[in-house]
């Protein structure tokens, strides 16, 4: 895992604890282990390990499944690893008014997600 799977990780951990879940019981509900193993790559930059821990953990049936804590740890590491992100009050509800339109599916994928953080966040 790179350094910015590593962050990630950390990001995701750091979620985890703000909202008073426990760290085993998410790893294995979510099967994080297999995320950070093998979904995650080498090569990912961080755009694209959040495109797909976005996907790996708040995407089922091809639309947002409900986890909020996948949710705000992606958008946290987003804004760390980002040079620019939505800042302002109207950026930020327009980047999550964009994001649910892609959640929601019918058929919400890696890439469609790819693209929604290419549009909101700069490397």
């Amino acid at each position: 895992m790179n350094a910015h799977g590593l962050r990630f990780k950390r990001s995701l951990e750091d979620g985890v604890s703000r909202a008073h879940a426990r760290l085993r019981d998410f790893r294995a509900e979510f099967h994080v282990d297999e995320l950070l193993k093998e979904v995650i790559e080498g090569r990912d930059d961080a755009h694209a390990i959040a495109a797909k821990a976005l996907h790996w953990l708040c995407v089922e049936d091809a639309k947002y499944n409900g986890c909020i804590i996948g949710l705000k740890s992606v958008l946290a590491f987003l804004h760390e690893k980002a040079s620019h992100a939505p800042e302002s009050d109207n950026d930020c509800q327009a980047c999550l008014h964009d994001l649910k339109w892609v959640l929601a599916g019918p058929t919400c994928s890696v890439e469609q997600i790819s693209d929604w953080i290419a549009r909101w966040f700069r490397a």
